[in-house]
């Protein structure tokens, strides 16, 4: 019995550990998230050619709406998926929707 409770002890310590552990993690990569979050909906800048694979954008991909699938920390590099379209690009390349005007003095750039 008393070798029972000693596992079951150890069991539960542990979890509590990792949850503050996994809490610390989450904290980390907030920090060191972009300025875009994963799940955000965003656009692609006109003046971008080309994704960093070389996949070239042509008008119709830079009207669309792209949401952001992943960021590398590293590199600085967004993943963006568009139905079955997947491009990476930097964060200077991509706007908020915000900053995608939509009145008629700046809708030339877009």
């Amino acid at each position: 019995m008393a070798s029972k409770k000693k596992v079951e002890e150890e069991k539960i310590a542990p979890v509590e550990e990792v949850k503050e552990e996994v809490k610390a993690e989450v904290k980390e990569e907030k920090k060191k998230s972009g300025r875009f979050n994963v799940g955000d909906l965003v656009f692609v800048k006109k003046d971008v050619l080309a994704d960093l694979n070389g996949f070239c954008l042509f008008p119709q991909y830079k009207k669309d709406v792209y949401t952001v699938e992943a960021y590398d920390a590293k590199s600085g590099v967004y993943s963006l998926r568009q139905q079955k379209l997947l491009i990476s690009l930097v964060e200077a390349d991509i706007l908020a929707p915000d900053e995608n005007a939509h009145d008629s003095l700046n809708r030339k750039q877009f």
